[in-house]
This record gives C-alpha cells, sequence and structure tokens, in this order.
C-alpha cells in the first residue's frame, strides 16, 4: 500500500533535515580544524603586524615574505595587496622577490643594487616580514639591509616576535623605533627561539644564528644559540658540539659549516 502525500512530505523533510545536518557537522568540524591550525601556528602568523596596519591606516605598497603572504591577504585585502603569497602565480614576481630578500651580486647587508632598484619599480612603501625560513634555517638578509644605520629611508616601526615592519619614510607623527639594528638582530633570536618551542622538530634556525654569532664574535649571544639547536638537532652535529665545548673553555671557535 503506498504512502499518503502527508506521509511522503513528512518523510522528505526528515531527509533534508539530515542532509543539513550533516553538512552542518562537516562544515563545523572543518571550521574546528581550520581555528585548531591557526592556533596551532600562531607562532608563525604576523598577527601584530597585521593589527599594526590596520590600526595606523598603512596603505602603500607592500613587500611581504612569501610564507606570510596568504594570512596578510586574509587581514589586509583590500586595504592593502600582498607582493607574494603562495599561489606564486608569476614567475616574473617570484625571481623579483628573491632578489629583494637575497640581493645576489650585490651587497648583502645594504639598500642597493637589485634591493634598490626593484621596490623602487614596485613603488614599495611598506616591508612586513619574518627574518628566516624556518625549515633551512636560513637568514633573509633584507631585514639587516633595511635595519642598517648608514641608511635612513627605510624606518623601523613594529617588532614582534613573528614579523617585523619597516615603512620607508614614516609620516610626521609616526612612533618609529630607535637602534633599529639592535632590535632587528634580538628579533631574529626572539623568532627563532619562539619558532623551536613550538616546532623542535626544526632547530636548523638556531645553528644558522650561532654561526653568524660567531664570525662577529658575539660570544654569549652564539652561547644561547647553541644549546637550543643542539638540545632539538635530530642527529649529532660535531662541529656545534666542538663549538659550545671551546666557548665553555674561554677560547674563541671562528664559526661551524
Amino acid at each position: 500500500m503506498g504512502l499518503g502525500v502527508g506521509a511522503r512530505h513528512f518523510i522528505l523533510a526528515l531527509a533534508v533535515i539530515g542532509v543539513v545536518g550533516v553538512i552542518g557537522v562537516v562544515f563545523a568540524q572543518g571550521r574546528f580544524l581550520q581555528l585548531r591550525q591557526l592556533r596551532v601556528a600562531a607562532w608563525t602568523i604576523p598577527a601584530g603586524a597585521a593589527d599594526y596596519l590596520l590600526e595606523h591606516h598603512v596603505t602603500g605598497p607592500m613587500f611581504n615574505t612569501y610564507e606570510q603572504g596568504g594570512y596578510l591577504i586574509w587581514r589586509l585585502w583590500p586595504q592593502e595587496r600582498v607582493f607574494i603569497d603562495g599561489r606564486g602565480l608569476s614567475e616574473t614576481a617570484f625571481a623579483d622577490y628573491n632578489r629583494i630578500l637575497f640581493n645576489a651580486g650585490s651587497y648583502s647587508d645594504q639598500v642597493a643594487g637589485p634591493r634598490e632598484e626593484l621596490p623602487n619599480r614596485y613603488g614599495v612603501q611598506v616591508v612586513v616580514m619574518n627574518t628566516m625560513d624556518y625549515v633551512s634555517g636560513a637568514l633573509y638578509p633584507l631585514a639587516l639591509a633595511l635595519a642598517n644605520p648608514i641608511g635612513t629611508e627605510w624606518e623601523l616601526v613594529y617588532d614582534d616576535s613573528q614579523a617585523v615592519v619597516f615603512l620607508r619614510r614614516p609620516p610626521p607623527g609616526s612612533r618609529v623605533l630607535s637602534n633599529k639594528l639592535g632590535r632587528v638582530l634580538r628579533h631574529r633570536d626572539t623568532e627563532c627561539t619562539a619558532y623551536i618551542e613550538n616546532s623542535p622538530a626544526y632547530p636548523l634556525c638556531a645553528r644558522t644564528l650561532a654561526n653568524y654569532w660567531l664570525h662577529n664574535q658575539a660570544w654569549d649571544a652564539a652561547r644561547a644559540m647553541l644549546p637550543l639547536y643542539l638540545s632539538h638537532a635530530p642527529h649529532r652535529d660535531p662541529q656545534a658540539e666542538r663549538a659550545l665545548q671551546e666557548l665553555d673553555a674561554g677560547s674563541a671557535p671562528s664559526g661551524i659549516r
């Protein structure tokens, strides 16, 4: 015997409710996962830098690091457009990005050569960046170049453990952070330490920084980075171990390769 019209409608309604419920659960789970991932990666995202740009209505053309581009799009669009992000759609932009970041063929610690020409071509007025690649441990020399005291065009206006913000010729009345070179040097150690504390499987930034400090004869800074690296290194590193032993013995190691 067939079902009446009312019964069929009731069953259809239950089916629709069930489908909507499943969609709602999937969406909620996906949203929860997104929020959980955002919390897990909080030490890598430039939330404070984005807050600064929004609060101070900074809208000039921006240069940013590749790994932070996606977050900056989410926070700043349409007020700001990023220079690059994880999609990497333009080969030209990616090549120019690397020239600005590393300044190959010119001074690594100065705004000169490609690092001067390309930002001028793009009209860059603000730089938002982390200062290292966390996986390889490579340092991004652009940060030190912008902080180099021989240059007065770029000023450090924001600094936390995730990012630094530089403005080109900040408007009158802007708060400029003093000792920009010293702040950036301390920032690199802080950024690396925060990353290792949250992602201990990737400690190479501490090795790179230890080597930087050894070459610059900043023994206390090197002594702080070496144990941080060695306590998380996946394998023994005899060169780093030897450098720390020499420091503890009062000698001056030349560096680690």
